[in-house]
């Protein structure tokens, strides 16, 4: 059984029991005009709750209006229930010699004990729907947070095992291997590159967020080691003038498009081939483009590499509606843009 047919066999068998319970109070046409009236209230006011004012006012700290709004819907309801009752001893003596007319059900005697006594009880079913509503949303909204930090946490285990390209790795050390052995400066030069690329990858991860200052670092690090491969690499451009460096965000989200940029392109192609990145930022906006040229008949090991499936789960995960991502493949151009809104809207 789904969740909308549980969740209609709920309010069925709730109305049941209500109507039998009214049914051995009252009479047979009160107990029914009081079970629809005070059950299709409480659904309305339920219903409006979850999906309209807990997560427009609540969740967002607008409790003034969340209190305004509930407290008209309180008001509303107690004298809706009132005219129902009204309504059910007028249908009851229609056509008999009694003092009740369609005019009498607008009318009331004044207000004294008893009737604060009924407007109590009237607004018993009603605050219980509210309550019902708040409860049953923060049940559903931990759900939710638990079950995006076991995703998360699953995410996050799949990035820490990919940081480190290990094919890149393999060739990077087998470069400075020969770098080496021809007693070639370039081999400490990669040596530190590397070795700052590990200390980041290894102790920068650790924290949720990291400045865009030691992202930018990073990829700088990558591209150097990567240069150091070939001097005739040229056409490589990282463009981060127009950047907050002090904006955080999250470790390593950009290495892996800048990665596949370097590994599926035709860098190689040293008249042709081209990569231009740029990042910017704009207030606690990031803005990422990853632009490289490539060969379709380009043969590249799709097992290696940092899966941008992966990425984009985790911007999912850490970003939920802050986040755009398009992938565009035009010409021999492949194209990454990314925007990102580092802070929650208020």
């Amino acid at each position: 059984m789904n969740k909308k047919w549980k969740y209609i066999l709920f309010w069925v068998l709730y109305a049941f029991f209500i109507f039998m319970l009214y049914n051995i109070l009252t009479n047979y046409l009160q107990a029914i005009m009081r079970t629809v009236g005070i059950i299709g209230l409480q659904i309305i006011v339920f219903y409006v709750n979850i999906n309209y004012l807990l997560p427009k006012y609540y969740s967002k700290k607008k409790f003034l209006l969340f209190g305004f709004f509930n407290t008209s819907l309180l008001f509303i309801s107690v004298y809706t229930i009132d005219f129902l009752i009204h309504l059910s001893y007028y249908i009851k003596h229609i056509g008999r010699r009694h003092s009740y007319t369609i005019g009498s059900v607008f009318e009331y005697d004044g207000f004294d004990i008893r009737s604060v006594e009924i407007i109590f009880n009237h607004m018993m079913p009603i605050l219980l729907a509210i309550f019902f509503s708040f409860m049953y949303y923060n049940f559903k909204e931990q759900k939710k947070r638990e079950e995006k930090e076991v995703l998360l946490a699953k995410a996050e285990k799949s990035f820490l095992v990919s940081q480190i390209n290990p094919h890149f790795l393999f060739n990077t050390l087998n470069n400075i291997y020969s770098l080496t052995l021809d007693n070639n400066l370039k081999g400490a030069q990669a040596i530190l590159e590397l070795s700052k690329m590990l200390d980041y990858s290894l102790y920068g991860t650790s924290k949720n967020t990291v400045s865009l200052k030691e992202e930018i670092q990073y990829i700088n690090h990558f591209i150097s080691l990567f240069k150091l491969k070939d001097d005739m690499i040229k056409n490589v451009v990282f463009n981060f003038d127009d950047v907050n460096s002090k904006t955080q965000i999250a470790p390593m989200l950009l290495i892996p498009f800048v990665e596949n940029a370097f590994k599926h392109g035709s860098i190689e192609d040293v008249i042709n081939g081209s990569i231009t990145i740029t990042l910017k930022t704009r207030n606690d906006i990031v803005l990422f483009d990853c632009k490289n040229s490539f060969l379709p008949e380009k043969s590249v090991d799709q097992s290696n590499g940092i899966g941008i499936t992966n990425v984009k789960r985790r911007l999912e995960l850490l970003y939920p509606d802050r986040h755009e991502i398009r992938i565009l493949k035009k010409g021999n151009y492949h194209n990454v843009h990314l925007i990102i809104a580092t802070q929650h809207e208020t």
